[in-house]
């Protein structure tokens, strides 16, 4: 069974994402969203870039406005740190621009996020800063987040604001 560009669509449901193409065959860039306020985390705007064919998705990309921190360097009470794994895992599931069994992603896969945002991180804390996220995204795709099904990298770019940026995309070459 394939999925059309319609059934992605309707899988998106009234999120408000809009879908360049589903028959890319790659992932273009996607601008970052200026704002990772509260209030805009409620208001789903992101722009969805994918490619489907035979029943999976080959490749998507989108983005989410989600400030993520160095969590080696937060020097904070344990209780505000939880709230903001709970905030990052459930924005990650309320931005998931598909139900968990919709389209199933094409595994083994490759998971590349991009921390958007004013100054730089070091690799370390970036990996760090992306925990809660990559285990949100793992539980999503079901697959546990340390699985040789998935290689995670990281990158990062500047910006004005703050968001993230998921590109997931097929590999064909697993052994």
């Amino acid at each position: 069974m394939s999925y059309s560009e319609g059934d992605l669509r309707a899988f998106l449901g009234n999120g408000g994402a809009r879908i360049k193409s589903v028959n890319e065959t790659d992932a273009r860039e996607c601008p970052p969203v200026p704002s990772a306020s509260k209030s805009a985390r409620k208001k789903p705007a992101f722009n969805l870039v994918g490619r489907v064919q035979g029943g999976k998705i080959l490749s998507i990309a989108f983005t989410v406005p989600l400030k993520v921190v160095s969590e080696a360097n937060q020097h904070e009470h344990w209780t505000k740190k939880h709230h903001r794994n709970q905030d990052q895992q459930s924005t990650i599931n309320n931005y998931w621009p598909l139900s968990v069994s919709a389209i199933p992603v094409a595994l083994p896969c490759s998971i590349e996020l991009t921390r958007i945002g004013i100054g730089r991180m070091d690799s370390d804390n970036l990996a760090g800063a992306f925990k809660h996220v990559r285990d949100a995204i793992a539980r999503l795709i079901g697959v546990d987040d340390g699985s040789d099904l998935i290689e995670w990298r990281y990158a990062q770019r500047a910006s004005d604001g703050y968001s993230i940026e998921i590109r997931i995309s097929a590999r064909e070459n697993y052994e």
